[in-house]
């Protein structure tokens, strides 16, 4: 067994120096195995937190990686704030950047979420 026999660095040489594509994950779990899993996983995304730091002029982006998506925690501060009729969503896919842009112009001058 492996796991016994070396330590967090030494295994994170053996990958690096089999497995050079594996380096990523070998790092993550050398620095958890170290340094404790505090330092490897995100936080909990802090809407309300977010949502309390921002005003109109330093607005809330969101930007999504794969299996992301905080549109119920979303919907809910929008109904607590009495947004939830003026808050308008859209995925910026292929075509989608024009249709955007109207959408905050348009925010901006009614005070609506985009």
């Amino acid at each position: 067994n492996w796991d016994s026999k070396l330590s967090w660095f030494q295994r994170l040489l053996v990958i690096r120096s089999f497995r050079e594509n594996f380096g990523n994950i070998a790092t993550r779990n050398f620095v958890g195995g170290e340094l404790g899993k505090l330092y490897t996983e995100s936080p909990p995304f802090d809407l309300i937190g977010s949502y309390e730091d921002s005003n109109s002029c330093s607005p809330i982006i969101f930007v999504l990686s794969a299996g992301a998506d905080p549109t119920d925690q979303l919907l809910r501060l929008a109904k607590a704030k009495g947004f939830d009729e003026r808050l308008h969503m859209i995925s910026l896919g292929q075509g989608q950047g024009p249709k955007a842009e109207a959408m905050v112009a348009q925010g901006v001058e009614d005070g609506d979420w985009v």
